[in-house]
């Protein structure tokens, strides 16, 4: 498997080490452009509404999850066909990594549900 880091992923991993450093406005920056070269990149919208929601932005933080979800739930799709296509052919080692790569995408999916939750929590609070 030949790995290839696209404009968007570069982008996006910038943003990650901003993030982690506490650059959180600078992490946004690079969030918002890989939104604006790829509008689905899951984990940009992902992460632009951790940050939407500690700046309390509630609304659009949840309305970024919601994206996030939509793509995920696509990608989880078509990882599931991967994996019976594998299986149907005897390719068990590439079945074996697409499972892997599913449940990597299954916990950010849960872990994006709670963030969700949380918003919806917080945005009603007095």
């Amino acid at each position: 498997m030949k790995f290839v880091l696209n404009f968007p992923d570069a982008v996006y991993a910038l943003g990650t080490v901003f993030f982690r450093q506490g650059e959180i406005d600078n992490a946004l920056q690079q969030f918002e452009k890989v939104l604006r070269s790829n509008r689905a990149h899951a984990d940009a919208y992902f992460s632009r509404g951790a940050i939407r929601a500690l700046h309390e932005q509630f609304d659009d933080a949840i309305d970024d999850y919601d994206r996030a979800l939509a793509l995920y739930d696509n990608q989880l799709t078509a990882i599931t066909q991967s994996i019976n296509q594998y299986e149907e052919r005897g390719l068990m080692r590439k079945a074996d990594a697409e499972r892997r790569r599913k449940e990597r995408v299954e916990g950010i999916v849960a872990r994006a549900l709670q963030l969700r939750a949380k918003a919806e929590e917080d945005r009603v609070k007095p």
